[in-house]
C-alpha cells in the first residue's frame, strides 16, 4: 500500500492484492468512497446491490456513505487498485466480522449498527459500477461524470488528441481555488503542464495530482484513446486564465 494523495479534502491510496486477497465487510459512516481499478479482477459485495460485481481495468466503483461493503481479488493474477476516500472518514466494523485491525492512536469502540442507518442511495450520475471499457462500446460517448455529491467529485475525460487544437507550451490552463486536482489515467497517455512542474506525459495507471491554487493545463496524447479519472471536491471551483489582448 501507498498513499498517493494526503490533503485537507482527499486521502487515496494505492493497493495490491494477491488472488484470494480479502477486504472484510465495513462501511464508512458518514463520507462517500470509490475505487478504481488498475489491473486484475475485484469481486465487491455492496450492501444493497442485488449481486456482487465483478470490477475489471478501469472500473470504477462508487460507494455511498452507510453502505457496507466487502472485496476480495479473484482470478488467478495480482491486482491493483486506487481506493479514495474524503479525508478524515471513519470506518465501522460489523461486530460479528473479524476484529478491526490496529492502528496507533485509535482506540475501537463498539456501537450499534442503527448508528449507520440505512445504506447510501445512488442519484444522478452516481451508479454502483462504472467501466470506461463498456462505455466506450457505446459511439455516442465522449467522457462524463461517474463520481457526484457535494464533497467528492470524479470525471471521466476520455477523447484523442488528434480532435484537439495544437499544443500550446503558454497555456496555463486553470487553477482550483481552495482544493487540488488530480487524476488517476485510466486509458492511454495524458500530457500536463503545471506550474510547478511544467510540461511531462503520463501513462495508464499513474496518478498526477496539481496542488490547490496550481495553474495546470491538461490534454489527452499519443494516438489514442486516452482518459483520465479527474478528481476534485467540487466540480465548478475553477479560475480561468484571462487570454492576453
Amino acid at each position: 500500500m501507498e498513499v498517493v494523495v494526503n490533503d485537507d479534502n482527499f486521502h487515496a491510496e494505492y493497493q495490491q492484492g494477491a488472488p484470494g486477497f480479502t477486504i472484510a465487510t465495513r462501511l464508512r459512516p458518514d463520507t462517500r468512497e470509490f475505487f478504481a481499478v488498475i489491473e486484475g479482477q475485484l469481486r465487491f459485495t455492496l450492501e444493497g446491490q442485488p449481486a456482487p460485481i465483478v470490477a475489471t481495468p478501469t472500473s470504477i466503483i462508487n460507494i455511498p456513505k452507510k453502505t457496507a461493503y466487502s472485496v476480495e481479488v479473484i482470478g488467478n493474477v495480482p491486482a491493483l487498485w486506487v481506493d479514495a476516500n474524503q479525508q478524515q472518514f471513519k470506518t465501522l466494523f460489523p461486530a460479528e466480522g473479524p476484529k478491526p485491525p490496529a492502528a496507533p492512536g485509535l482506540t475501537v469502540l463498539k456501537i450499534g449498527m442503527s448508528a449507520a442507518g440505512v445504506p447510501g442511495a445512488y442519484t444522478g450520475n452516481n451508479k454502483p459500477h462504472f467501466n470506461l471499457r463498456d462505455a466506450e462500446k457505446d459511439p455516442k460517448f465522449n467522457g462524463q461524470n461517474v463520481v457526484q455529491d457535494d464533497h467528492m467529485w470524479a470525471q471521466a475525460i476520455w477523447g484523442y488528441e488528434k480532435n484537439l487544437p495544437p499544443y500550446d507550451p503558454n497555456d496555463k490552463g486553470h487553477f482550483h481555488v481552495g482544493t487540488a486536482e488530480w487524476w488517476i489515467i485510466l486509458e492511454g497517455q495524458i500530457r500536463h503542464n503545471i506550474e510547478t512542474v511544467r510540461d511531462f506525459t503520463s501513462n495508464a495507471g499513474d496518478i498526477v495530482y496539481a496542488p490547490a491554487s496550481t495553474w495546470h493545463a491538461t490534454r489527452f496524447a499519443g494516438p489514442g484513446p486516452s482518459c483520465r479519472l479527474a478528481t476534485s471536491t467540487y466540480q465548478f471551483t475553477s479560475l480561468l486564465e484571462v487570454p492576453p489582448d
